[in-house]
C-alpha cells in the first residue's frame, strides 16, 4: 500500500538565528496581521516563502530560497533520513502529545485508495500552491495524514528514538513544543518503511497540498515529483485532538415557529448557561446532539430517531445539523453554504455566543467529529461538509523542507 522513502531534508542552520523566530503556521491560517508580525521576527522566517506577497511573489520566493541556500541559511542533511516529529501541548488544563513520521510518500491518485481524502478542495488555493511549487520546486510544509498501526510494527520500529538527542526543539507562540529527531540508521529506516507498507493513509490536513503534488507530478513528469512530503500519525495516538467548529447563522428567522417545528424531530431542553450547554453536549456525545443559542436562550437538542440507511457522512453531527436543522428549518441552502453568505465558523464557543448577542440569529454548538468517522467517510469515498474537522494544534512549518533537485 503506502510506499514511503527517506530523503535529504532541507533545514535551517545556525546562520538563520533562533529557530523560534523562523517557524510559522501553515499558510492557510495565517492572517495578514500575523504574516506581518512573522516577517518582523526574522528576515528568514519561512512565511517569506510559505506565503509570499507582491506582484511577482512566486519568482521572488524562488530567488529568496536560492539566496538562503547559497548563503548557508538552510542546508541539506548529509544522508537520506526519515524524521520523528513530536507535538506536545496543553489544552483545557491537560497535557497532550503525539508523534508523527516525516518522510516522502509516493503520490497516489485517490482512485488507488491508498491515500484517501475526506473533504473537498478549493480551486483558488490549489492554483496558489501549484504556482509556488512550480516556481520553487520545494515543499515548505507537509501533508498531515493518519494511519492505523494495529499490529504495532511501526511503533516497535521507533522504540528508543525519543531517548536520543533531537536535532531541533522549539516552542511556538501558542506554547506548543515541536521536537524533531533524525533517523538515518538503515535498519530503523527499513523497519519503519516495511511497517508502513500495508497501511492506508487518511489525509487529516493538507488536501490542497496533496492535490497540488499530484498536479505537479503529472505536469512536470519529473521522477522525483512522484513522492511528496508527508507527516504520518497513528490515529490511535492519545494526544490526537480534533476540535469542533461551531456555526454562526446570520439570516433572519422566526425562531419561535422554528423551534416549535423542530419538536417533530428533536427533543429540546432549555438550558441555563454556556457551561450547562457544554455539559449537555458531553453527556450526549453518543447521540446527534447540539447546543443552540438564540434569542438569549440556550437550548440542548437531540435527534429523536435513529437515522436509517445512513452513510458514514450522513451520520455525522454536522450533516444532521446541515440537513435537518439548517436547511429544513432555517432555509439555509447548499448554495448559501457554498457562497458563505449567511454562515460563519468559529472554534470558540464564547465567540459564537457573543456573535448572537451582537446581532447574529443563532449559534450552533457542536461536539467534535471522531477520528474513526474521518476514516469511515474516507473509506466510503465520501466528502464531509465544510469545516467538519479541525486538528489541534496544526503542524508547524519550518522544521523540514523538501526540495526537488
Amino acid at each position: 500500500m503506502a510506499i514511503i522513502y527517506p530523503f535529504k531534508a532541507l533545514r535551517y542552520t545556525k546562520k538563520a538565528g533562533k529557530l523560534k523566530n523562523n517557524i510559522c503556521p501553515p499558510y492557510d491560517i495565517i492572517s495578514p496581521e500575523e504574516r506581518y508580525a512573522l516577517t518582523q521576527k526574522s528576515v528568514f522566517n519561512l512565511v517569506h516563502l510559505e506565503k509570499p506577497e507582491g506582484e511577482n511573489k512566486y519568482v521572488e520566493a524562488r530567488h529568496t530560497l536560492e539566496s538562503w541556500i547559497k548563503n548557508g541559511v538552510v542546508a541539506y542533511d548529509d544522508s537520506d533520513s526519515i524524521y520523528l516529529y513530536r507535538v506536545a501541548f496543553n489544552y483545557g488544563g491537560k497535557d497532550y502529545h503525539y508523534d508523527g513520521i516525516i518522510a516522502l510518500c509516493k503520490a497516489y491518485n485517490f482512485d488507488e485508495k491508498v491515500v484517501l481524502p475526506h473533504e473537498n478542495t478549493l480551486k483558488g488555493a490549489k492554483e496558489d500552491r501549484f504556482r509556488l511549487l512550480l516556481a520553487t520546486r520545494t515543499s515548505f510544509s507537509s501533508v498531515y495524514s493518519l494511519y492505523e498501526d494495529t499490529d504495532g510494527r511501526v511503533k516497535t520500529a521507533l522504540n528508543g528514538v525519543t531517548e536520543t538527542e533531537p536535532v531541533s526543539c522549539v516552542t511556538d507562540g501558542e506554547g506548543v513544543t515541536h521536537t524533531l529527531w533524525r533517523i538515518s540508521d538503515e535498519n530503523t529506516v527499513n523497519a519503519v518503511v516495511d511497517g508502513m507498507a500495508d497501511k492506508k493513509l487518511y489525509i487529516a490536513d493538507g488536501h490542497h497540498r496533496y492535490e497540488t503534488a499530484l498536479r505537479y507530478r503529472d505536469f512536470t513528469g519529473y521522477p522525483e515529483a512522484g513522492a511528496l512530503l508527508m507527516t504520518m500519525v497513528d490515529m490511535d495516538s492519545e494526544g490526537l485532538l480534533v476540535l469542533p467548529t461551531h456555526r454562526i447563522l446570520k439570516k433572519e428567522a422566526d425562531l419561535e415557529q422554528i423551534f416549535k417545528d423542530m419538536e417533530e424531530d428533536f427533543d429540546i431542553k432549555v438550558l441555563g448557561s454556556k457551561q450547562e450547554t457544554e455539559k449537555f453536549l458531553e453527556e450526549n456525545k453518543h447521540l446527534h446532539a447540539f447546543g443552540i443559542y438564540a434569542g438569549g436562550v440556550y437550548r440542548g437538542v437531540t435527534l429523536k430517531w435513529a437515522l436509517t440507511d445512513a452513510t458514514p457522512v450522513k451520520d455525522l453531527d454536522v450533516s444532521v445539523l446541515h440537513d435537518i436543522i439548517l436547511e429544513k428549518r432555517f432555509g439555509v441552502t447548499k448554495e448559501d453554504l457554498a457562497s458563505q453568505t449567511c454562515l460563519e465558523y468559529t472554534r470558540d464557543t464564547d465567540e459564537a455566543v457573543q456573535a448572537v448577542d451582537g446581532g447574529a440569529t443563532a449559534a450552533f454548538i457542536l461536539n467534535a467529529t471522531k477520528v474513526t468517522q474521518i476514516r469511515d467517510v474516507a473509506d466510503a469515498g465520501e466528502k464531509m461538509p465544510q469545516k467538519s474537522t479541525y486538528f489541534h494544534p496544526k503542524l508547524i512549518s519550518g522544521l523540514i523542507m523538501r526540495r526537488l533537485f
